[in-house]
């Protein structure tokens, strides 16, 4: 039987999970066996070179784009668009021609032809007084980046997508318009975890902030309450944690973390003002209340992440309670103490076994 090539980390997983079932007395040790002997984990070799690699295709893409802006003005527009096509494409078609022979070689050039194709947009712009956002900008790169990143299933550059996906979410909350070509983008973000890497926990992770960014901005566009933002993160959370965590423990974490940052903000009166409502202050507070009962009971069960914002539901309150009567010097002596007690109670926590949801991530 052909032995299906994994990688290296959901190998160790695998082999952690049949060790355990095997000491379980669940299965036998020929099965745990025979269990191990189908799969085979993805050589990764030298990391260094790679890392060497990556740097060095960094370099010489810098190098290459710094020549051509020093020489920008002195040539013509036709010329400007066949080097940086000629760039592109002759830095990709060289990598997939040293892919078999030379594949972390091969993947350096890959990486500076991405690092044109990126260049290039921001140069046509300027060249062709292009009035776009630098959002799409960062958009349209991130297009050009998941094709390489499918074809060549490379974490490193579907990680950089990744992160050219998260700029333009940042700096799309700030313009005018709802960003519907990004609904297509994240769908095929998804597939690309989903088809080549097995459904990452971490692409996973950065996705689902991705998608939030989007609702967000959806309702911001759509002249939302800040409070039905954050309520629509928040039950977002919730979905996460209590109906998702099945599939996956990423949903687990990723759940709590949504539930405590939104839940943050919706203890601030300011947000319930949005609304016509004739007690936003008491309101803000008995929600705060029963969030931080929550997440003291969920802390009890031992999630770490329970604990940080309890920690920092606390110090919330302290800051909005004490900063503008007590002496600064006092506030601030206080404020580090209570930070000392809260890195404490997570250590203390640590050693007693209790990181449900940091063990999952």
């Amino acid at each position: 039987m052909k032995k299906k090539v994994i990688g290296r980390s959901s190998y160790n997983f695998l082999k952690n999970e049949a060790a355990y079932l095997e000491k379980s007395k669940v299965i036998d040790s020929h099965t745990q066996a025979r269990i191990m002997d189908a799969y085979q984990p993805r050589q990764e070799g030298m990391n260094f070179i790679r890392i060497i690699l990556a740097v060095g295709a960094v370099l010489v893409g810098l190098g290459i784009l710094s020549f051509i802006a020093s020489n920008w003005q002195e040539i013509g527009k036709s010329l400007k668009l066949a080097i940086l096509a000629a760039g592109f494409l002759g830095f990709a078609w060289a990598g997939r021609r040293l892919e078999k022979e030379y594949p972390r070689t091969s993947l350096s050039l890959s990486y500076i032809s991405i690092l044109i194709f990126g260049a290039g947009i921001f140069l046509i712009e300027q060249m062709y007084n292009i009035s776009m956002h630098f959002s799409k900008s960062f958009l349209l790169w991130s297009l050009g980046t998941l094709p390489m990143a499918y074809v060549l299933k490379d974490k490193l550059l579907f990680f950089f997508a990744h992160g050219l996906l998260l700029v333009h979410s940042l700096g799309n909350l700030n313009y005018q318009g709802i960003a519907w070509d990004f609904i297509f983008v994240l769908i095929l973000l998804y597939a690309i975890n989903r088809l080549v890497f097995e459904n990452s926990p971490y692409f996973m992770f950065v996705e689902n902030i991705l998608a939030a960014f989007w609702v967000i901005d959806l309702i911001h566009e759509m002249d939302g309450s800040a409070l039905l933002a954050a309520g629509a993160v928040f039950a977002a959370g919730l979905i996460m944690k209590y109906a998702l965590s099945p599939h996956g423990d990423i949903f687990l974490f990723e759940g709590n973390l949504f539930l405590g940052f939104s839940g943050l903000v919706i203890t601030y009166k300011g947000v319930w003002k949005d609304i016509t409502w004739q007690y936003p202050g008491e309101t803000a507070l008995v929600f705060g209340i029963a969030l931080m009962a929550y997440f003291l009971m969920d802390t009890r069960k031992g999630s770490i992440s329970s604990l940080f914002f309890v920690c920092m539901l606390i110090f919330r309150y302290y800051l909005d309670s004490f900063y503008d009567f007590m002496p600064k010097s006092i506030f601030f002596i206080i404020g580090g103490l209570m930070l000392i007690a809260f890195g404490y109670m997570f250590e203390r926590m640590r050693k007693k076994g209790g990181i449900k949801d940091e063990n999952s991530v």
